[in-house]
């Protein structure tokens, strides 16, 4: 039987980390580990990819009711204590927050009067020209 979404993934075979949003196209897909190239997959800032959850709570989860929108946050945050702390990652909770990041990032508009210091992206254009990324990683 394969292993499920649901089952935690540890593996040298892949790696996570996380970094500003806005930097990730520019940094490799693949690291170095045990002296072999391994695949990278890279993940927003947390506060970065809560913004993102909330945008589509707010603005997409009536189009694609897939998920209980009160769940999202518990699952983000379990998602990256996992990554920070080194440990197995269950896949299905990975690939539903790049989905909901892809998804956001693809139909991101500037919120009208954002006086944000770090806005996630300077322009709509900027937010989806990141989208291939992100579905190549999911």
């Amino acid at each position: 039987m394969g292993q499920s979404s649901l089952e935690h993934v540890y593996t040298d075979q892949l790696v996570f980390k996380v970094g500003q949003i806005r930097s990730i196209p520019q940094t490799p897909a693949y690291t170095t580990q045990n002296e072999r190239l391994t695949p990278c997959i890279w993940l927003p800032l947390r506060e970065e990819a809560m913004k993102l959850v909330n945008y589509y709570i707010a603005k997409l989860n009536y189009i694609q009711h897939v998920t209980h929108h009160r769940s999202l946050s518990t699952i983000v945050e379990e998602v990256y204590h996992r990554v920070e702390g080194c440990k197995p990652v269950q896949p299905g909770k990975v690939i539903l927050l790049l989905s909901i990041i892809t998804y956001a990032m693809n139909v991101w508009v500037m919120p009208h009067g954002l006086n944000e210091e770090r806005p996630l992206f300077l322009s709509s254009s900027q937010a989806s020209s990141q989208t291939p990324i992100w579905i190549k990683a999911t």
